[in-house]
């Protein structure tokens, strides 16, 4: 689990665009913006 966390970090700290488009928390915050309007 270790191994997998820090490549994980690293992603995010080098493309943080890449990992929002590749992040499903993304997808569920837009679908609940869209729930509330």
């Amino acid at each position: 689990m270790t191994s997998d966390a820090i490549p994980t970090s690293r992603r995010f700290r080098i493309r943080p665009g890449k990992a929002r488009n590749e992040n499903p928390t993304t997808i569920s915050i837009v679908c609940c913006c869209i729930t509330a309007l």
